[in-house]
């Protein structure tokens, strides 16, 4: 990757403009109207330069490269699940962090969905009444990080998270140009307009549109885990449409 881009580019010719304006009046030595309108522009081109490099963040990974880097080991997450027998959509379900070590889990049932024993960090639950897979949530780590580095407020009113999710996708994620998180009847409706990460989201899809319930992508885990954690129920994707052309993601969730 380069060291410099369009940014760093514009930065430095500002500067350089900077120094030639200045050097100019310096070597005129003229001090008439055109001189101060020398040094005005001078300045003027040194704190624009100053601005672009200080709000500058840094040069961003190609976006057609990172869209895809979770999408073989959540398909193959997903056939291993299959092949093991688990029919069930994936749930996130808050458990006991001395137990499992996280504050949610990820369960996988055999087939219809009733709250499991969780009672060793074992990746199969052996219960009869709802035997399945337990797993760590692909978007736990993102949980994790938000709640330990940006003051991630977990809270039990449905409102409240509904906007925190809102907020965390839109503005600290930055993964869609605008979200809307909405009580639907008996569900949650998410909605990510113009996401950017469709591409591997699309790639997922076309191979199985399954994975998207049984164990979604790191950005719709995230969804469950902040719900399953703030209202203190298992949460799950139920259904997911995408539209290719407005390239928007909706997930209908349902919080048991």
């Amino acid at each position: 990757m380069k060291w410099y881009n369009d940014y760093v580019l514009a930065a430095a010719i500002l500067m350089a403009a900077a120094a030639v304006l200045l050097g100019v009046t310096l070597l005129t030595a003229r001090g008439d109207l055109t001189t101060a309108m020398l040094i005005l522009s001078g300045i003027t081109c040194f704190i624009t330069a100053i601005f672009i490099l200080t709000l500058y963040k840094g040069e961003p990974l190609d976006a057609q490269f990172t869209n895809l880097l979770p999408v073989a080991a959540q398909l193959d997450l997903c056939r291993v699940c299959a092949d093991l027998g688990t029919q069930g959509n994936g749930h996130v379900i808050p458990t006991r962090a001395e137990v499992t070590g996280h504050s949610v889990m990820h369960f996988i049932p055999v087939s219809t969905f009733r709250h499991p024993e969780i009672r060793d960090d074992f990746s199969f639950v052996l219960d009869p009444s709802s035997p399945g897979v337990l797993l760590v949530p692909g978007g736990y780590p993102l949980f994790s990080l938000l709640q330990e580095k940006f003051a991630l407020q977990i809270s039990p009113d449905e409102a409240e998270m509904l906007m925190a999710v809102t907020v965390v996708l839109r503005e600290v994620l930055e993964v869609a140009e605008r979200v809307e998180a909405v009580r639907t009847g008996d569900n949650i409706a998410v909605t990510l307009h113009r996401f950017l990460l469709f591409p591997g989201c699309a790639a997922v899809r076309k191979e199985s549109p399954k994975c998207c319930t049984v164990f979604p992508c790191p950005v719709c885990s995230l969804v469950l885990c902040m719900l399953a954690a703030g209202l203190g129920k298992p949460c799950t994707i139920e259904n997911v449409t995408a539209d290719e052309k407005e390239k928007t993601v909706q997930l209908i969730l349902s919080v048991r």
